[in-house]
């Protein structure tokens, strides 16, 4: 309201990205066809997949199980790792994007996202 009271200051005021608007609709659209209740299944289940996967290579979570979610998730990285390249490696040889830490958790953590069509199992705990 800030915007439009007669004798406030303006505050910057902006069209919203189409594009995002899009992506919204299109993920509603996904959502309603596959139902909510499958939708937190299918993230629960890729979510243990990954959490195995991590434990056979000793890996673990920043996060614990009980106060994490299912989709975003850090990772820990092991001492003498070079997070880079394992990152760019992964892309490079399985199309499998990784993200960096940010902020003070750069070179500490990775980044794994499990969220809607990305926590597809074709798409990322095949080996190609």
């Amino acid at each position: 309201m800030g915007y439009w009271r007669e004798g406030q200051k303006h505050s910057y005021h902006h069209t919203g990205s189409v594009n995002s608007l899009c992506g919204l609709r299109k993920a509603l659209l996904i959502l309603a066809v596959e139902g909510l209740e499958f939708s937190g299944q299918r993230h629960m289940k890729n979510y243990l997949a990954l959490q195995a996967g991590l434990d056979v290579i000793g890996l673990i979570f920043v996060v614990s199980e009980a106060e994490g979610l299912p989709q975003p998730n850090l990772v820990g990285i092991p001492d003498g790792v070079d997070e880079a390249s394992v990152r760019s490696q992964l892309l490079r040889q399985y199309n499998l994007k990784i993200g960096s830490g940010l902020g003070t958790s750069a070179g500490k953590v990775w980044r794994i996202a499990l969220m809607g069509y990305a926590s597809n199992p074709k798409k990322y705990f095949t080996l190609r």
